[in-house]
């Protein structure tokens, strides 16, 4: 008897305890399902502020994009008398440029070109040949707002009608391409070298191609843009001012080394350094 007490109590025991567990595992379940709940929420609230945080970042680059379009093409206008017209029709012309170049950066060199007093006719066709040459010489150009006002006054130097045309700035861009592909100069540099001996030019009669050649040997010697251009223009200069005896240097006669100093001067340079 004592021993079916002792079993019946056991029992008792036994299934008070199996309620507690199955009272703690629903309990444990209903909080584990509420802690579900809440993380699902988190979750799709994270997804739309991360949504919302896109978007908002999104349309912001578009509002900046749009404010930088739109500042350039009022400028443009600007540097075209004031003419809304006149900017509307070399946009239409930008969009028919075939190129990776986004339109609003076509649109920003544009507004330099015209800057730079370019008329209407040849923003677009000039605004195209300066892309490909920066596609191509990338950034050995340097700064593109300062490289175009550089190549624009150097063809103002060495073209006596000062005309800025897309055919003299593609004939630029070729020698810049050559060059800095078939050796170790760069665009910047050129430009550089260009601008100064380009003050003589007037005197020494050189071509421009024959100046970014100079420029090129300078470069891969070493020497700096500076440096090289403002001892060149000095050399040249000092030719003119006493033929017979650069001309005995080069040992060369008078009047043939006159005649090689008034067509070439640049032959006449490198016969006077290399004697």
């Amino acid at each position: 008897e004592k021993i079916n007490n002792t079993q019946k109590t056991f029992n008792q025991l036994q299934q008070k305890s199996y309620q507690r567990i199955n009272s703690t595992a629903t309990a444990s379940q209903g909080m584990f399902s509420k802690m579900s709940a809440g993380l699902k929420s988190v979750i799709q609230l994270f997804g739309v502020y991360s949504a919302a945080m896109l978007a908002h970042r999104a349309i912001m680059t578009t509002i900046g994009i749009s404010s930088k379009f739109s500042d350039n093409l009022a400028q443009l206008a600007i540097y075209l008398n004031n003419s809304k017209e006149s900017a509307d029709e070399v946009f239409k012309s930008l969009t028919k440029i075939k190129t990776r170049t986004s339109l609003t950066d076509l649109l920003g060199l544009a507004e330099i070109v015209a800057k730079k007093g370019v008329v209407k006719a040849e923003i677009a066709g000039i605004t195209a040949e300066l892309d490909k040459l920066f596609l191509v010489v990338g950034e050995g150009l340097g700064d593109k707002e300062e490289a175009t006002a550089s190549i624009v006054k150097l063809i103002s130097i060495f073209n006596t009608d000062g005309e800025i045309t897309g055919t003299r700035i593609k004939e630029v861009g070729a020698s810049l391409q050559y060059l800095t592909t078939h050796g170790v100069a760069t665009g910047d540099y050129l430009i550089r070298f260009a601008e100064r001996l380009g003050a003589v030019r007037s005197l020494t009669g050189q071509t421009m191609p024959e100046i970014l050649g100079m420029g090129a040997a300078f470069e891969q010697l070493g020497v700096k843009a500076e440096v090289g251009a403002n001892a060149t223009g000095q050399i040249i200069a000092k030719l003119f001012t006493d033929i017979p005896k650069y001309a005995k240097e080069a040992g060369l006669d008078v009047q043939e080394f006159k005649y090689l100093l008034e067509t070439d001067s640049t032959t006449a340079f490198l016969s006077s350094i290399v004697a």
